[in-house]
């Protein structure tokens, strides 16, 4: 112990000389020197760093999937036996029919996921693409894939479901192959609205992304009234 005090004081009052016998000059160019390597360092400091978009999924967009189907849990299991009473009581006053854009690519590395995850809580499941699989089951519609036509698809696709699954929902989602919906808080949304009053529901994104999509649930007043204004006399759909 008085070994370390001594060390101490030694190296204090070594310490103390040597700063009271040098003297300490800066010239012109150091002084710049450092004023301009401050100012580098508070530029960096002010530039606006790059966030990455949490809605860009660009990089995996021709990602694989998993190659089995994604189910963690069973209905069966005694730990969750019980837990959907309540959601199944709604499913059958709150309809929902959902059809679900996809294309031929997406099959087995998306669409499957869907039907085996949240697709099954849905009254109604129809995929929608230019060929048909009966695993899903996809309906093969008359149209070429491609960003160009896709407006084309989503009217034929609104005109078959129109043409074939019109009573069977009360309500109308149309979803993305790559979307995932809380079909039971959909519900919750939906059971106090009246499904005979013609009103979609949707959301553009384009103010918080550089691209938006809209996810539209569809009454079947109002989806009737939709198909309607699409059809002539022959019963074409108009392009307008």
């Amino acid at each position: 112990m008085i070994a370390l005090v001594v060390g101490f004081v030694f190296g204090l009052s070594v310490s103390y000389v040597f700063m009271n016998t040098q003297s300490f000059s800066y010239n012109g160019d150091f002084l710049r020197d450092l004023q301009s390597h401050w100012e580098v360092y508070n530029k960096k400091e002010r530039e606006p760093t790059y966030l990455h978009d949490a809605h860009d999924h660009s990089d995996i967009e021709d990602a694989e999937g998993p190659v089995t189907e994604v189910i963690f849990h069973s209905p069966e299991e005694d730990a969750h036996s019980g837990e959907d009473n309540v959601a199944k009581e709604l499913a059958k006053n709150v309809r929902i029919l959902c059809w679900i854009m996809t294309q031929p690519k997406n099959h087995q590395s998306k669409a499957r996921h869907v039907k085996a995850t949240w697709g099954r809580r849905c009254n109604k499941l129809v995929f929608m693409s230019s060929e048909e699989d009966e695993t899903l089951p996809a309906v093969k519609l008359d149209v070429k894939e491609g960003r160009n036509t896709l407006w084309g698809k989503t009217k034929q696709a609104f005109e078959y479901v129109y043409k074939n699954h019109l009573d069977e929902a009360d309500w109308f989602l149309k979803a993305d192959d790559d979307t995932y919906t809380v079909v039971e808080n959909m519900r919750y949304l939906l059971m106090d609205k009246n499904s005979s009053d013609p009103v979609f529901f949707g959301r553009k994104f384009k103010p918080y992304v550089p691209q938006w999509w809209s996810r539209i649930c569809s009454l079947k007043r109002g989806f009737d009234k939709i198909c309607r204004t699409w059809h002539t006399k022959q019963g074409n759909v108009q392009t307008r």
